[in-house]
């Protein structure tokens, strides 16, 4: 999915939605919100006043704006408490309203989404956890399906929306971490969702390999004979379980070689078929 980060203003986008943002407890919307409910003549206000938005986390309200600005519709997402925000809030409400657009037929949406003015988290890392919930909130696991019709709706580009021009950069930054984070998420859990019979060490091997090759890693994998010789039986003991040959898999990154105490090393256990314990 294509995603834009646009400087200008959010009332005067040709889109199909665009995403704002309000705390619970808000009587008086601020911000790309305060702004809109403006250009709608006060119809977020109205619904405040109403009851029908309270701003708990993760509440969807939809505004249908009638040809009276740009978007087709504002659709006004909950952050629950101001004190409770959290990084983990905006990833949490983004997904929600990912799956909600995606019902909605919406093919391009724009997102205003704003946490705690002059809080802890920068513009960046807003974004990065919009784009991480967007992304992930998108997620379906359907190769093996042989009816996709579910696939047919699909948003087409998802953007940020900011008034500042000078402010652009950073949120770019952040749309491109949280792609990443988003990506590599997506493609743990094609691995997880597949098949035993598909998803075999060889395949796990293959992948590894493409990794390798695409992020400049170096890669080493033992066989089974090279394993005997290191004298890894209980690795081995597991791998007997299966008649698919066992692939020990050491995948090296080093970010910052001549800084050895600035380098992690992670660990990881593929299982790729149990039977429960043999």
């Amino acid at each position: 999915m294509e995603i834009r980060v646009i400087s200008g203003d959010v009332a005067s986008q040709t889109v199909d939605a665009v995403l704002v943002s309000l705390f619970e407890n808000t009587s008086s919307p601020e911000g790309a919100t305060g702004m809109l409910d403006r250009a709608l003549d006060g119809a977020i206000s109205d619904l405040i006043k109403d009851g029908e938005i309270k701003g708990t986390r993760g509440e969807i309200t939809l505004i249908h704006t009638l040809g009276k600005i740009g978007p087709k519709r504002v659709i006004v997402v909950g952050l629950g408490s101001q004190q409770d925000f959290k990084f983990d809030t905006l990833r949490h409400v983004s997904g929600e309203s990912a799956r909600y657009l995606k019902t909605l037929r919406v093919g391009e949406c724009l997102s205003a989404i704003q946490g705690p003015v002059g809080g802890e988290f920068t513009l960046g890392q807003e974004s990065q956890a919009i784009v991480e919930g967007f992304l992930l909130g998108l997620y379906n696991f359907s190769e093996h399906k042989s009816d996709k019709s579910s696939e047919d709706a699909k948003i087409r580009w998802f953007g940020f929306i900011q008034p500042d021009p000078s402010k652009v950069v950073e949120i770019e930054q952040g749309v491109l971490t949280g792609r990443v984070i988003a990506e590599a998420v997506s493609m743990a859990r094609d691995m997880v969702n597949q098949p035993s019979n598909w998803m075999t060490p060889t395949r796990m091997a293959e992948i590894a390999g493409q990794l390798a090759r695409d992020h400049g890693m170096d890669l080493t994998i033992f066989d089974r004979q090279q394993c005997q010789e290191m004298g890894m039986g209980a690795y081995l003991g597991v791998a007997k379980g299966s008649e698919e040959e066992p692939k020990f898999i050491v995948l090296s990154y080093k970010g910052d070689p001549e800084n050895p105490a600035n380098n992690i090393g992670i660990i990881g256990k593929g299982i790729t078929f149990d039977s429960g314990g043999i």
